[in-house]
This record gives C-alpha cells, structure tokens and sequence, in this order.
C-alpha cells in the first residue's frame, strides 16, 4: 500500500508540474521589483558597445503548458523596462492571448476534439505574437544586450569565427548515381560554408573541372570508362581548406 501511495504521489507531483501556472501577485510584483532594481544599475553605467541582438527563446520547443509559464515570467518583466514600450505586437495583445490559452493548456489529456483545435490554435498564435514582440524588444534595445537581457529571453550566441585552415576532408566516392557520373561526399566540418570538388585526368592541371557545392556533390556529364581523379575540399570564411589526396575510378557506364 504504501508503494502504490508513493506512485500515486509522483504521478499527482508528475501531473501538476505539466499544468501551466500562473504568476501570483507577489510573484509579480517581485519580478517587477528586480526588473527595476536592475534597470537602475544599468543606468548608472557607461554606454554599452553595440551588439547584434538575436533572440532564440525556442518556443516551438515548448508544450502548451510549459509556453504558458514561460510567457507569464517575461511580461512583468517587458512591461517594466520603458524602452520596450512600443513593442509590436503589444504585451496586452500577446496577454489577451494567454489568457485564452490557459485554461485550455490546463486539461491536459481530458479534452474534447474541439477544445484540442482551439488549444492548438491559440498556442501557435501565442508563438507568433511573442515570438514577433520579441523581435520589436530587440530593435528597441537598439544594440544594448544588457538591456534586452532583463527580459529573460535568451539571445543567440555569436559565431567563433575560424582562425585556421580547415584541415582536408576526408571523402567517399559513389558510383551509383547512374551512368556518367559520380558522386562526392564527406562529413559535414565546423567552419565550413561550403565544398568544391576538383576533377580531371592524370595530375591536377588546368585541364581540370571543379563543382561547387554542399558535403554531397555530384559530378555529372563525364565519359563512361574514363579514369577520373577526385579531391573534395572544404571552404571556409578565409578560402579553401587543405586538399586531401585525389581518388580515381574509372566512370560507370550504368
């Protein structure tokens, strides 16, 4: 028996960690409390150097119910920093919403079908609005990250640019993409925007053809029976990366 509480237990905890939950007003007000405490100490320091601001709050990566609590936390916090005060759409919008969609994402699995359509509804115009007001909260922060970090949104980080020559690929060849042709491929490296694969007979020459591509290339219009050499190379932001050794085979008649 007391098993079966203690499962019974987990599974009511279980059940009512899914159900979105609203703020409270304490809750609120201690949120807008800290928005403000921290909006103050940003004003009293220097400028900050611009940022290029990309917000990823990865909303389709949420259920209707975990959507719900994660908006609920942002808007005392959006309302609160003035800046932020001509957002398209507006807070209110984005709320009127909510406020819709709450119940809803509360029934868990006891829904009606029509009650699951407007639930789906709603949560998609929910992602449209505050993902869409987010957008305009970063315009409005006007290159200060600092600022925009109040909302709690998280933000994409910036790209590691490469310093270095990408090393050489390490490519496959494919005969059996059809007659007079012959696939290129290799694993997809960091820092690489794009592939080029060289091709010709005998020893790399001017004589040689080149493809520009992805990490699957396919090198088509060559002569059956002919014996071809191969080398795939990755290319990065600064220009090409190491050449690997070509690979020869001959073209496949079918």
């Amino acid at each position: 028996a007391s098993a079966d509480n203690k499962t019974k237990g987990k599974a009511k905890k279980k059940e009512e960690e899914e159900k979105p939950k609203r703020l409270t007003a304490k809750q609120e007000a201690a949120i807008v409390k800290e928005t403000k405490k921290n909006l103050l100490a940003l004003s009293l320091l220097p400028p900050v150097p611009h940022s290029v601001i990309i917000p990823a709050p990865a909303l389709r990566s949420m259920n209707f119910s975990k959507i719900c609590t994660y908006v609920s936390d942002k808007f005392p916090r959006i309302i609160t920093i003035t800046e932020f005060a001509d957002a398209n759409p507006s807070v209110a919008s984005c709320v009127a919403i909510y406020d819709v969609l709450l119940p809803l994402a509360a029934m868990g699995k006891n829904i009606t079908n029509a009650d699951k359509d407007s639930r789906l509804l709603y949560y998609d115009q929910l992602i449209t609005a505050f993902g869409a007001m987010i957008n305009s909260c970063s315009n409005l922060a006007n290159g200060n990250l600092s600022l925009f970090n109040l909302t709690g949104v998280a933000v994409r980080k910036k790209g590691v640019r490469n310093r270095t020559q990408l090393v050489a690929t390490t490519f496959k060849l494919n005969l059996k993409k059809g007659p007079n042709a012959v696939g290129c491929s290799c694993k997809k490296m960091k820092f690489a925007q794009k592939y080029i694969v060289y091709y010709g007979k005998g020893e790399f020459d001017a004589t040689w053809k080149s493809k520009i591509g992805t990490s699957k290339i396919t090198i088509t219009g060559l002569t059956a029976g002919d014996l071809i050499n191969f080398v795939m190379v990755a290319i990065a932001a600064d220009g090409e990366g190491i050449w690997a050794n070509p690979q020869g085979t001959r073209v496949p008649y079918n």
